[in-house]
């Protein structure tokens, strides 16, 4: 198996296994509100939708390539119910996903502009206030005036007591207060200040809810196409789908579709070119009769006469060796090509009657499977 082979092959296992993820954890998650048995019985049926959609697909080319129609719409009608479904639930995860990114990034950006307003008045409220002194200097200063002889209670300014010095120490008592209040209006404010900083510090950056949609609405806007990011970013939500959708539907097209070059098998002449070995591959398939068909006596005794003089020929293929060498040719290509008898008759070294005898021999013995179609005949091995 070449290396390309190998890497189509896990492309397309990869691609059919995350779609086939995404059903059954959109169906597990559906089906499971109405009890275990039926989120069970849900990711089953997406499973199985899942697994059968890239062989439908690629069943539909295969039948219209046979020219059976009936068969190919069979197809196509479950390949798109498997698209449909699949269409559905990978849009609703990738969607409710890219919303919930998006309330994220909302969420974070109202957060880090609340923390930034926050900062901001602190800051300003706080280079309006005076230098104060120190809350504890001014709580004793406070107490040392309280104890000034001859003052009467300052909140009983009437009393005949409350003369000039109960004045004039109240006058400074109440100062005194003012700036502590001052003071401690100036510590809460640092204080927010700092939790702000911190904030703002420890927020994640925030940007545009969605980075992409509002990329792309400044480039459409620079072309002059208006859009709204909103709306954008419900379309992008598409995109991923798409891709998924598409690459998974048609993986057995993908892995199937990429053959080796063809080398030259064992047992063919030198003379044999690998130009003519790819030669085989453009031949036509109305080279070869339809399978099932027996030659007339007449020209089944003709094609003898050119088997047996071809097989006395020094650079033909022996009669004996023909199933042999047909054989390793298919074995070294896979265990199936498409080709036309003309082709690959010369590619072996032999007739196309001898080919075409030892094809239909072959095919009876159940040894290998013919089809036809207008592009080519496919021949595989069957044991």
């Amino acid at each position: 198996m070449t290396v390309q082979r190998i890497a189509t092959t896990a492309s397309a296992a990869a691609l059919i296994a995350a779609s086939a993820g995404f059903g059954a954890f959109y169906a597990w998650t559906t089906g499971n509100h109405h009890g275990p048995v039926i989120g069970a019985l849900s990711v089953c049926m997406a499973i199985g939708l899942e697994a059968a959609k890239p062989f439908a697909i690629e069943g539909v080319f295969t039948a219209l390539r046979s020219w059976s129609p009936i068969r190919a719409a069979a197809l196509a009608v479950l390949g798109v119910v498997a698209v449909t479904y699949s269409l559905t639930a990978e849009l609703s995860l990738m969607a409710a996903s890219r919303a919930d990114a998006s309330a994220t990034r909302s969420q974070a950006a109202i957060a880090a502009d609340a923390a930034k307003a926050r900062y901001d008045a602190a800051r300003h409220e706080l280079a309006t206030l005076p230098v104060t002194r120190p809350i504890a200097a001014l709580e004793a200063e406070i107490a040392r005036l309280k104890t000034t002889p001859r003052l009467a209670p300052c909140d009983d300014t009437g009393s005949k007591a409350f003369g000039k010095v109960s004045r004039k120490v109240c006058g400074e008592i109440a100062a005194l207060t003012a700036e502590a209040a001052t003071t401690a209006r100036r510590t809460e404010l640092q204080t927010a200040l700092a939790a702000a900083e911190s904030d703002l510090a420890s927020a994640p950056l925030a940007t545009d809810a969605d980075p992409a949609a509002a990329a792309l609405v400044t480039y459409l806007g620079a072309l002059g196409v208006d859009a709204d990011a909103a709306e954008l970013s419900r379309w992008l939500a598409l995109v991923p789908v798409l891709a998924l959708e598409i690459g998974s539907s048609f993986a057995v097209l993908l892995a199937g579709g990429t053959h080796p070059v063809p080398s030259r098998p064992k047992g063919v002449p030198d003379s044999v070119s690998r130009t003519a070995l790819k030669g085989a591959a453009e031949a036509i398939a109305s080279d070869l009769p339809p399978l099932g068909t027996v030659p007339a006596p007449a020209e089944d005794a003709a094609q003898r006469a050119v088997s047996e003089a071809s097989s006395a020929q020094p650079d033909g293929a022996p009669a004996g060796a023909l199933k042999d060498t047909l054989l390793e040719h298919l074995k070294e290509h896979g265990g199936a090509i498409r080709t036309g008898q003309r082709g690959l008759a010369k590619a072996l070294g032999t007739s196309t009657s001898e080919l075409n005898r030892t094809l239909h021999a072959l095919a009876a013995a159940g040894v290998i499977a013919l089809s036809t179609a207008p592009t080519g005949t496919e021949l595989r091995l069957v044991a």
